[in-house]
């Protein structure tokens, strides 16, 4: 996944899912580690780091 789609699937998640988008994108790294999926698991570990970015940005732009 390239940083522009790890981008677009945390602002979704953020959209759906606000504050806990966070938690279902953890949740979701979790399993798939826990599956063996270690591919699938370094995906959503970048989506999470666009969530975090992406509500850095909305909070500071609050200030």
């Amino acid at each position: 996944m390239n940083d522009r789609d790890a981008y677009i699937t945390a602002a979704t998640l953020l959209k759906e899912h606000g504050e806990l988008a966070w938690l279902h994108a953890t949740t979701k790294a979790e399993t798939l580690l826990e599956e063996g999926d270690i591919r699938g698991q370094r995906v959503w570990l970048k989506i999470i780091r666009a969530i975090d970015d992406l509500q850095r940005q909305d909070s500071g732009s609050l200030h």
